[in-house]
């Protein structure tokens, strides 16, 4: 969106591409709830012109979501394990995050047990109970610390 004193046009972007796929053109003088899309009936150089401001402003350009929770480990980064023990009566999953977010292979974690998870500085796991009481986040450590899960 761009806005001047007068006006305000909105143009809808592919998420992905940048590429403009709808606009609209309010003048807020005389429509100021903006409930008159104009763009199919102004002066083309009233829409050239804020889209030049518009284009300036905010290139057309694809763009991309990181989650909230990713893991920035890499072929690169320094080994280190995730040591996990399970203190509850159910069994506990660990999933490796991705870097694009996404759960991968899950390591289960019997009642009682410990395991040693090979992974790198920068991994993000998510830990969850069977039985839907445990949901944690944790990532290895130099030096290694166990995490006892209750």
């Amino acid at each position: 969106t761009i806005r001047t004193p007068r006006y305000r046009l909105v143009e809808w972007r592919e998420f992905a591409t940048g590429k403009p796929i709808l606009s609209e053109l309010y003048d807020q003088d005389a429509d100021p709830l903006e409930v008159h899309n104009l763009i199919a009936k102004a002066e083309p150089t009233i829409v050239e012109e804020l889209t030049a401001l518009l284009v300036n402003a905010h290139p057309r350009q694809g763009l991309s979501l990181t989650p909230a929770i990713h893991s920035t480990a890499g072929s690169s980064r320094t080994p280190a394990e995730l040591i996990l023990t399970n203190n509850t009566p159910s069994l506990i999953k660990a999933y490796r995050i991705t870097e694009r977010g996404k759960r991968g292979r899950a390591t289960g974690i019997e009642p009682g047990a410990t395991v040693h998870v090979p992974s790198t500085l920068g991994s993000v796991f998510v830990i969850e109970s069977a039985d839907g009481t445990l949901h944690e986040v944790h990532s290895p450590s130099l030096p290694a610390r166990a995490v006892v899960l209750n």
